[in-house]
């Protein structure tokens, strides 16, 4: 009796372990089956989405058209007159953008900004995705002028100016003895600050700029025959 007892437990032990190893080896191969499955669709997953952070391939370039500053032949400026404009690649549509100089001010939130005066000029570009680049271009006055802004028969060619940045004063290197000229200062809206004589003979100017706020200045000399305009900043 006792050995047919035993055998019946071992029957029942022996088919309860190889139940057990069955749906342990088939729960193992449904796990390898979807693992399978999705390294198989791994690489179609992503395609299309746009969760998460996005590739961007976005890219800005600024173009410029860069004149000479204009004064009027009654006297005053006429401003600034200088065009800048956002060239941009890649991204998605559409676009935003920010213009802002370097002193932080924004002055514009187009592609294109008209009137852009002679300083370091920074525009930002954000498309659909919220993708993000940025480009600088420093406007300057061109090194070549048309007549009436360059230099003619008594105005002379090499003028220097320091220190730079002026802080109280800055000093004007003329180049040759002064023949009947005058200075003229500027801010960079055009409203003219001061008018100087320069004495006949003189070599150099010195001019008062203790009252200027920081900023970006123009110097005009002007002569019988001509003048010339230079750009000078001052920093306190």
């Amino acid at each position: 009796m006792l050995k047919n007892t035993i055998r019946v437990i071992l029957l029942l032990f022996r088919a309860f372990v190889c139940t057990f190893v069955k749906q342990l080896i088939i729960h193992q191969m449904k796990k390898i089956v979807i693992l399978l499955f999705i390294a198989l669709l791994a690489p179609f997953v992503n395609v299309g989405q746009t969760a998460g952070t996005p590739t961007c391939n976005l890219s800005v370039t600024i173009d410029s058209v860069v004149v000479p500053p204009c004064f009027r032949v009654t006297g005053g400026a006429c401003g600034c007159t200088n065009s800048l404009w956002a060239v941009v690649g890649g991204g998605s549509t559409p676009y935003t953008y920010t213009w802002s100089t370097s002193n932080g001010y924004v002055y514009g939130n187009g592609d294109t900004i008209h009137g852009a005066c002679y300083e370091v000029w920074v525009v930002k570009v954000t498309d659909a995705r919220g993708c993000l680049d940025s480009a600088s271009i420093n406007v300057v006055i061109p090194a070549t002028a048309p007549e009436g802004i360059n230099t003619f028969g008594n105005v002379s060619s090499s003028l220097k100016l320091y220190p730079v940045p002026a802080s109280n004063q800055v000093n004007v290197s003329l180049g040759a003895a002064a023949n009947n000229i005058h200075a003229e200062v500027y801010d960079i809206l055009g409203n003219k600050l001061m008018t100087q004589t320069i004495n006949d003979g003189a070599m150099v100017l010195t001019l008062d700029v203790s009252a200027f706020a920081n900023g970006n200045y123009f110097l005009k000399i002007i002569g019988n025959n001509g003048q010339k305009t230079v750009k000078f900043a001052v920093d306190k």
